[in-house]
């Protein structure tokens, strides 16, 4: 079934099949629900996406006037032409012409989208806005070439390309990931979330007055709405449901991002368990004399590196997980190559001291185990990184005391 539906008709629909005793399975696709058009001082990470993906269909709709003239007056196609451009790169981009018009915001889509960009940390939508940016200004590079003609069958050639760069970067509201463009960013992620909204867990079931937006990680898996409420819901911009039901009182909207749901969750359980405990205080202490009397030199007493890189603190774990080192990767590093004037010269029983002592440096935190003296399978699948709620003894390196 394909058709455009709002929350009223599902609910309406919900309760008819609640009436007559059938099994409510409403598995349909959304159609693309237009919203509000964003303010053009658009704030926060949610606002400058619609931003941008207003700027990006303000563009599509300029060109598509363009290549619909059908009068050899190249005035009658430049200017639509040119205001496509403006509302891609914005008003400080020297491509830009005031004299045309911007149907978009000062800051054009390719503005907007590396504002995003430019937010801190690591985000599952990074991929997909990349590529929306790329496609962005090629598009408005190609618009510029076009620009140069005045026979409208050239034009009507370059122009036609332009508009297939814009439509990728919009994208699908039903993809994840790359393919999703700036629409599935905005269906599917924590973009789309608006500032204002309440959020729960999409791995427990949802609480409250609703709606709620249910989120693991950076994406968004489903929108939650009490039934009571559902008739009066308008469902944001760029959703795209792969199902919709009605449990416990609630109708949820899924996105596309539900099918990640037991991966989400599993690592969400995980995350919650804490950080494992890998070695014994004991090992750590006498990993502490190991390291003074081999390692020092290079990595120096605070472990943040003298004649070699930092082992231990922000820095160091920043990178581990950049690079996505696992602790069988630091374990061959330390136990094949170190120290730099004996490598592998030491007893198994030190390197596994060692370890110890830079895990707690590290604050992994300590516990019954000891760490083991020869390589474990388990150690590849244990990526390091920054540890939730720890408390490092210097707030500046980050690196933990071990007692």
């Amino acid at each position: 079934m394909n058709r455009l539906l709002t929350p009223g008709h599902v609910l309406r629909h919900a309760r008819t099949a609640c009436r007559s005793g059938l099994i409510l399975a409403l598995a349909v696709l959304l159609a693309a629900l237009p919203g509000p058009a964003p303010a053009r001082a658009a704030t926060g990470p949610h606002g400058v996406a619609l931003a941008a993906l207003a700027d990006l269909r303000a563009a599509q709709a300029e060109l598509e006037h363009a290549l619909a003239v059908t009068k050899a007056n190249a005035a009658l196609f430049k200017t639509p032409a040119q205001r496509a451009i403006n509302a891609l790169l914005g008003a400080s981009d020297p491509a830009y012409s005031a004299a045309a018009g911007n149907p978009g915001d000062a800051a054009g889509a390719a503005g907007d989208i590396t504002r995003v960009l430019a937010l801190p940390g690591d985000h599952v939508w990074s991929p997909a806005l990349n590529g929306a940016l790329a496609n962005t200004q090629l598009a408005a590079a190609i618009l510029g070439d076009a620009l140069k003609t005045r026979d409208f069958y050239k034009f009507e050639m370059t122009a036609t390309q332009a508009l297939v760069d814009i439509e990728i970067a919009l994208g699908r509201p039903d993809r994840v990931g790359g393919l999703g463009g700036l629409a599935g960013t905005l269906a599917t992620t924590t973009l789309g979330v608006p500032a204002s909204a309440a959020t729960a867990p999409a791995c427990a079931a949802p609480l409250g007055s609703g709606p709620v937006y249910g989120t693991a990680g950076d994406y968004l898996l489903y929108i939650a709405v009490p039934t009571g409420k559902a008739a009066h819901f308008t469902l944001p911009e760029a959703l795209a449901s792969r199902s919709v039901s009605v449990t416990k009182g609630w109708v949820l909207f899924r996105t596309a991002a539900e099918p990640l749901r037991a991966k989400l969750c599993r690592n969400a359980r995980h995350a919650a368990a804490g950080p494992p405990a890998l070695y014994t205080r004991a090992q750590a202490q006498a990993g502490r004399a190991v390291f003074m009397t081999n390692c020092v030199t290079c990595h120096g007493a605070n472990l943040q590196g003298v004649a070699a890189p930092s082992v231990a603190g922000t820095d160091f774990l920043t990178t581990a997980k950049r690079n996505g080192w696992s602790l069988g990767v630091i374990r061959a590093l330390v136990v094949q190559n170190m120290p730099f004037n004996n490598p592998g010269g030491l007893q198994p029983e030190q390197y596994a001291n060692v370890l110890a002592f830079l895990l707690a440096a590290n604050c992994y935190p300590a516990g019954n185990t000891p760490f083991p003296l020869h390589f474990q399978p388990a150690m590849n699948k244990l990526l390091l990184g920054p540890v939730p709620g720890a408390h490092p003894a210097n707030a500046r390196t980050g690196v933990c005391a071990v007692p």
